[in-house]
């Protein structure tokens, strides 16, 4: 199972609150410091906290920070809060064939998300903004790359001379 993005930066954006331990936290640092555009972290921050995981604080001095309900509440719990399990049948019909199949993972895969807290997140160091890979396979040696000296063609040069005794 996989995480929408903004779940994901939703969760991230969490993190980032909690390790201010209750003071209000800039929008703008958060998205510095997650690498994210202002606009995608105002975004988040906003759904996050009609979702009540968040408290808003507006004006100059304003910002974010964790409300009561974030601090004891589990990564399962806010990804169940922030994305649903798409279903194809109706409210209250019951699941059927492959459909079935699905929402028993999504229920295992928050199973999993309900032992861990927004604390063991926000300690973690894969919080912060992502680290770019490069196109080598991790451990693999680097080779080196034997340089090549090419010497540019010599220009035949034209005298005057030598060009009026052409004509």
């Amino acid at each position: 199972m996989k995480l929408s993005k903004q779940v994901s930066d939703a969760i991230r954006i969490l993190a980032v609150c909690y390790r201010a331990d209750g003071k209000l936290v800039k929008v703008g640092q958060v998205a510095n410091e997650l690498k994210l555009t202002k606009q995608i972290a105002l975004k988040t921050a906003n759904i996050v906290a009609q979702a009540g995981f968040l408290e808003t604080v507006r004006g100059p001095s304003g910002g974010i920070r964790l409300s009561e309900r974030a601090k004891t509440a589990t990564i399962g719990s806010i990804v169940r809060a922030l994305e649903t399990m798409p279903s194809a049948h109706g409210k209250g019909a019951k699941a059927a064939g492959f459909d079935e199949y699905l929402e028993d993972a999504f229920a295992a895969f928050l199973e999993v998300l309900d032992r861990h807290s927004l604390a063991d997140i926000a300690k973690s160091r894969s919080v912060g903004g992502r680290k770019k890979i490069s196109g080598k396979k991790r451990g693999a040696k680097s080779q080196p790359v034997a340089k090549a000296v090419v010497k540019a063609p010599a220009r035949a040069r034209s005298t005057r001379a030598g060009s009026r005794a052409a004509r």
